[in-house]
């Protein structure tokens, strides 16, 4: 799925744009409440001036796809190609934390770096299957939408969808 999210990208070269950023801003880096809600943001030594997107890439690996809509409009100018980057950001660190927690054997970390992946992706794997018409040559299964609890805007679960032999995915 990331390798198909990846060769869809077309952006040739990122124009230049600076703001002021944490610059490590992701789960390990985020602390919440016993609700599931941001009640502060640790580890400022990366602070640093940059594209805003590495920061925005919150939008989609912490926040479910029904709310990203409220925080771009909320958060303003946040043009298509930085949301593009905000996302290609958003599967690329928790990639990274996978691979030093798996190297670590820390399965709790890993866990929860995949299920910042799969947040990060599931709007965009409905639009890509609905785009492409995705007809497959054999059975197999596909985690893509992700159910929230809306107060805490917190995974509860990944539902799994059987995918038959020679029929669209709706």
């Amino acid at each position: 799925m990331i390798e198909a999210y990846i060769s869809r990208l077309q952006t040739d070269r990122v124009e230049a744009v600076n703001a002021l950023l944490h610059g490590d801003l992701h789960f390990k880096n985020m602390l919440v409440n016993e609700n599931g809600i941001v009640s502060g943001i640790i580890d400022r030594g990366d602070l640093s001036v940059g594209h805003p997107a590495c920061d925005l890439s919150v939008a989609y690996s912490f926040l479910p796809p029904y709310a990203r809509g409220v925080f771009f409009e909320t958060y303003g100018v946040a043009n298509e190609e930085t949301k593009l980057l905000a996302r290609l950001i958003a599967v690329y660190i928790p990639v990274l934390i996978l691979m030093q927690a798996v190297d670590d054997g820390n399965e709790a970390i890993a866990a929860e770096a995949k299920s910042n992946i799969m947040r990060a992706l599931s709007d965009w794997v409905h639009y890509f299957v609905a785009a492409m018409g995705l007809w497959l040559s054999a059975p197999c299964r596909l985690k893509a939408a992700i159910r929230y609890d809306s107060p805490s805007l917190m995974p509860l679960y990944v539902e799994e969808h059987e995918i038959q032999q020679n029929k669209p995915l709706r």
